[in-house]
């Protein structure tokens, strides 16, 4: 089993991001926020849509009305888990979902938002952006009150790394379980 597979594998993909992109639509209902979740799409050559559309809350230098946000699951599973690491692919990831959805932002009026999580729960810029800007869409719509109840940016940014991470160790616990039973139950230990 290559070291990335859990990540490549479609099946892993398709459940994970529809996991996340729920996750993030769960935030934005919490804070009131209105928001357009697009359809699920399972066929992952024809994927040139965002995830979601809503009122443009992160740029706030752009004339666009809405950003279209779109989920990715960045691998890092072949490579030690540093910050460095971590960093360079999140903006290596956040620069493809800007080139590949720069034709779709006219059209749409939409500033792209690349909501990007690492293999090892880590979060891109946008997605912390995403993030703050929500809680500040949930204070003015009332519905976060600072001191009552859990802090909105800790509560949500756990949320989603932990979606993430739990759907990795069950593709993984998945992944062991086929390879015990495709030895017999025997499987080479192995050391490191």
């Amino acid at each position: 089993m290559r070291d990335n597979h859990l990540v490549e594998c479609p099946c892993f993909r398709v459940v994970t991001h529809t996991k996340l992109v729920d996750t993030l639509c769960d935030m934005f209902a919490a804070a009131s926020f209105g928001y357009r979740k697009e359809e699920a799409n399972h066929n992952l050559d024809n994927n040139q849509r965002p995830d979601a559309m809503a009122a443009n809350i992160v740029d706030g230098k752009s004339n666009r009305s809405q950003m279209a946000i779109d989920v990715s699951v960045a691998s890092t599973l072949s490579t030690k888990p540093n910050a460095d690491t971590q960093k360079k692919v999140i903006k290596a990831r956040e620069k493809s979902k800007h080139t590949k959805y720069y034709d779709l932002g006219r059209p749409e009026d939409a500033v792209i938002v690349p909501a990007v999580v690492t293999t090892y729960g880590a979060l891109g810029s946008d997605f912390k952006t995403l993030i703050n800007k929500t809680k500040e869409e949930a204070l003015r719509r009332g519905r976060f009150v600072p001191g009552l109840g859990l802090d909105f940016i800790p509560y949500w940014t756990q949320n989603i790394v932990c979606t993430a991470v739990k759907l990795l160790s069950m593709a993984a616990k998945r992944a062991v379980t086929h390879q015990r039973e495709h030895h017999h139950g025997y499987t080479t230990p192995t050391h490191g």
